[in-house]
């Protein structure tokens, strides 16, 4: 959270921090997210923005979807848009951005209060559901479902049988059927029946 990224050598059992240079460097200490692309690539989500980072030559480069509002680019999660190659980075403030790696251009996601947008800037995570449907878990706004292909949204939240609209974890479990983390801890929903079971303590 305050140092950033180490590499570990298992042979030697010894630790090193890349630091980059100042011209080359991480964007921020607070590294919540690693990520390797189809192309093997390493992607770091820093709490201002995605960082590329290059082992290699140990240097950074840095992108951001909001660089006038820097607490808008605090990254939770980043992950890749396959065939297409984009990256669906989910962010604390500045809802869902599509990251072009090769143009290094953001396409952003807002609230909109309509289908054009999801629930809440906050997301928290993301999943695949296939043919270009990935699941949101947001904070406050339940679970979104985000089509690329369409441009659009979907919502489900605790009117539709979610336990808690606050998802910090998507696990697919089968089918239908994902597992989420939330504030009234776990829920097995089924995304098609709009139906969910909830786990807590007592289990």
């Amino acid at each position: 959270r305050d140092e950033g990224i180490f590499s570990f050598d298992r042979k030697s059992g010894k630790f090193h921090q890349p630091k980059g240079t100042s011209s080359h460097g991480k964007s921020q200490k607070v590294i919540r997210s690693i990520f390797q692309d189809s192309k093997g690539r390493i992607w770091l989500g820093t709490g201002n923005g995605v960082n590329l980072f290059d082992p290699k030559t140990e240097e950074y480069k840095s992108f951001t979807g909001d660089s006038a509002m820097p607490l808008n680019n605090q990254v939770y999660q980043i992950i890749e848009d396959l065939p297409g190659g984009k990256l669906l980075v989910a962010t604390f403030r500045g809802g869902l951005q599509l990251l072009d790696p090769e143009t290094g251009k953001f396409k952003i996601y807002k609230q909109t209060g309509s289908n054009k947008g999801p629930l809440t800037n906050n997301i928290m995570c993301i999943e695949p559901a296939g043919n270009g449907i990935y699941l949101l878990g947001t904070y406050g706004g339940g679970l979104n479902i985000f089509d690329i292909n369409k441009d659009t949204f979907g919502f489900i939240t605790e009117n539709e049988g979610l336990n808690n609209n606050v998802v910090y974890g998507i696990l697919h479990g089968g089918g239908d059927e994902y597992w989420l983390s939330t504030n009234r801890g776990l829920c097995r929903y089924n995304i098609k029946t709009k139906t969910g079971k909830s786990f807590g303590l007592k289990n």
